[in-house]
């Protein structure tokens, strides 16, 4: 789901020299209808039954997220995301996977190949 946001959000910049938080700009087909939409200009949440998906486009951290939830929610346990390849910084174009649990870290060292979170925390970058 990361991946295929993220690749249409590159598209969209590539045809209008921004990104964007409305997934109706961006040809890509949801698995499911969100049960809610929330957010503004800045920041757009689409809530599902098995989590969520943010776009943050045009503040400084520019990134698509999804995270996995037991109650569909932003409350996730992990959550596996892509900076935007035009966003600047030091993490533009990389994947990320955030860890708020055991398991979770497991899972996220197992993707990123990294020993341990890239900030000392909770999030690996790659």
């Amino acid at each position: 789901m990361v991946r295929a946001i993220a690749d249409a959000e590159e598209v969209y910049y590539l045809s209008n020299g921004k990104y964007t938080v409305d997934v109706g700009e961006l040809s890509i087909d949801w698995p499911e209808t969100p049960s809610d939409v929330t957010g503004n200009d800045a920041n757009k949440d689409y809530v599902f039954s098995w989590g969520y998906c943010s776009l943050n486009t045009p503040s400084v951290s520019q990134r698509v997220i999804c995270g996995v939830s037991e109650s569909g929610d932003s409350g996730s346990q992990i959550k596996y995301g892509r900076v935007l390849q035009h966003s600047g910084g030091d993490y533009a174009g990389m994947q990320r996977c955030s860890a708020y649990n055991t398991k979770a870290h497991d899972i996220c060292k197992a993707e990123s190949g990294l020993r341990a979170a890239t900030n000392g925390v909770d999030d690996y970058y790659w």
